[in-house]
């Protein structure tokens, strides 16, 4: 299988801690005595669960669209931590694929033993699809963890991943732990079911990039109206989401992967790390309402808020997309949030 493969590639080591990270606000902490009701999924994760122990919830934002749950069985040694957020990219292969990354790529608390990974498919609750959720567990050595794992699925544009370690138990121990505290979320139905899951293949061949991009000027009407399009087209998206037929990685490192969706060769998407960000580079077509009136744009999403920079002439390449990201302003910003007002804000002033 290609993904043992690129483990083995890249030399990966296992994270067996449960780190938590926040997207940039100070986070809530409440204490599991009295369980956690997720106000945006309408469910409890009550404070027993599964032979767990509830410990704590971390509201790592204002409004729980980014929440963690951390668990504890002293009897064997075994911690959890239970993640709900929302995403940029609604498509579960790019999510699996990078917490399995960060998850077996960081060195801190052991390594892992590459023959020893098992992974398979498992039906999330809540009607999600038949085998459209992933699960991975590893045998750890060298710095006492035995074991690690995660599971991962959507529910109607919400992650839900699950990530557990053991003191003492083997992967095949674990396994079964992992099943049974996913199989007793109690969350709602879903309104639409998901396919059979598949894991994230290298894509056969590269993109090529004929000539290095240059960021297309808009004087401040066709900043206003870039924005104005874009906001149209935010509030005209149709609430069922299409999961691509064909995804494949392009490259990758330990803190974001390039994938490419459908065989497309004028466009690509970044995820950074495991938190559910994620940048797209697309085509605009304006339809002659400003000039210059097509392009490519770089639009940036955690799912709760998406940021469209400035477009390009062609299209730019990682870096260049990582350069804009970095050094300046989004054109337009909208809130994505489900539930949400829907506004935008749009920034009429373009870079020097």
């Amino acid at each position: 299988m290609k993904f043992l493969h690129m483990v083995r590639a890249f030399g990966f080591a296992a994270l067996a801690t449960h780190s938590v990270t926040a997207h940039g606000q100070t986070p809530i902490e409440i204490e599991g005595n009295s369980g956690y009701l997720h106000p945006h999924l309408g469910f409890t994760i009550p404070q027993h669960l599964a032979g767990f122990v509830m410990t704590q919830a971390i509201i790592l934002d204002d409004d729980h669209f980014n929440v963690a749950v951390q668990m504890k069985d002293d009897s064997q040694a075994v911690t959890a931590t239970l993640y709900i957020y929302r995403t940029g990219l609604e498509d579960l292969r790019v999510w699996a694929d990078r917490a399995t990354t960060v998850m077996l790529s960081n060195p801190q608390l052991g390594t892992v033993d590459i023959d020893g990974i098992e992974m398979g498919n498992f039906t999330p609750p809540g009607g999600g699809g038949p085998d459209s959720g992933f699960l991975l567990v590893a045998p750890l050595e060298g710095k006492g963890l035995a074991s690690t794992g995660v599971a991962i699925f959507m529910h109607d544009g919400w992650l839900v991943k699950l990530r557990m370690s053991s003191n003492s138990l083997t992967p095949s121990v674990l396994r079964p732990r992992i099943e049974q505290m996913i199989a007793a979320l109690d969350l709602p139905g879903v309104e639409q079911q998901l396919p059979v899951f598949r894991t994230m293949e290298d894509c056969p061949d590269n993109l090529a990039f004929k000539r290095e991009a240059k960021m297309l000027r808009l004087d401040m009407m066709g900043s206003l109206l870039f924005g104005t399009i874009f906001s149209t087209a935010k509030e005209k998206r149709p609430i069922k989401r299409t999961v691509p037929k064909v995804a494949c990685r392009e490259g990758l490192t330990d803190s974001y992967a390039v994938y490419r969706f459908d065989e497309a060769d004028d466009s690509y998407a970044v995820a950074f790390d495991d938190a559910g960000i994620s940048a797209s580079i697309n085509k605009f077509d304006a339809s002659g309402f400003f000039e210059p009136s097509k392009g490519y744009v770089v639009q940036l999403s955690d799912g709760v808020a998406l940021s469209v920079y400035p477009p390009f002439d062609g299209l730019p390449t990682p870096a260049q997309a990582f350069s804009i990201l970095n050094q300046i302003g989004p054109q337009v910003t909208l809130d994505v949030r489900p539930g949400g007002d829907g506004g935008s804000t749009i920034n009429v002033s373009m870079p020097d």
